[in-house]
């Protein structure tokens, strides 16, 4: 986990603080477009204790749109999402 392009967090570390305005979502490119196609259909503490693998990221993404009807998002919505969850929410260094 990388916070706001600073060095890998551990992933026992709390993320550091973020945005109160996105759930508490550390401020990065790809925050607002997370915070508000996620917090649609959940609480975005759903999302910000997760600590996935990269692969188990895309894979949830296709698994939501597929099992739960999430819509689907045009390339660049969906490389800013997927890309900041990778950088803030990974299992991976």
């Amino acid at each position: 986990m990388r916070p706001r392009g600073g060095a890998p967090i551990h992933p026992s570390q709390p993320a550091p603080p973020g945005n109160p305005d996105l759930g508490g979502l550390p401020d990065a490119p790809g925050a607002e477009e997370t915070y508000y196609l996620c917090s649609a259909c959940h609480s975005i503490r759903l999302v910000t204790q997760q600590r996935l693998t990269d692969a188990r990221w895309d894979y949830l993404w296709d698994w939501m749109i597929r099992v739960h009807g999430m819509p689907e998002m045009d390339d660049e919505t969906r490389s800013a999402i997927l890309d900041y969850l990778k950088r803030h929410y990974s299992s991976e260094p």
